[in-house]
């Protein structure tokens, strides 16, 4: 690497670990406000999941088939007028 790059990642880690030290305290309050949060969360069970996602795959298949028709139609319609 030339001195350039050298010298901007020196710059880049000093000002990381700069910052590191200054929020060290809320970075730690932070990490134990989420670790506690996610202890509360509520996980779907593996078959609630699977309907969501069943869910979700039949709507976009739907979504997808409904804007390839609208596209399909509208581009007959624009060849027609040109």
């Amino acid at each position: 690497m030339g001195t350039v790059s050298m010298i901007i990642l020196s710059v880049l880690g000093f000002l990381f670990l700069t910052m590191i030290l200054y929020y060290r305290k809320s970075i730690y309050s932070f990490a134990v406000a989420c670790r506690h949060e996610m202890k509360r969360v509520v996980w779907p069970t593996p078959e609630k999941a699977f309907r969501q996602m069943r869910a979700i795959v039949i709507s976009l298949i739907i979504f997808a088939c409904f804007f390839g028709f609208v596209d399909f139609v509208l581009y007959r319609l624009v060849n027609l007028v040109f």
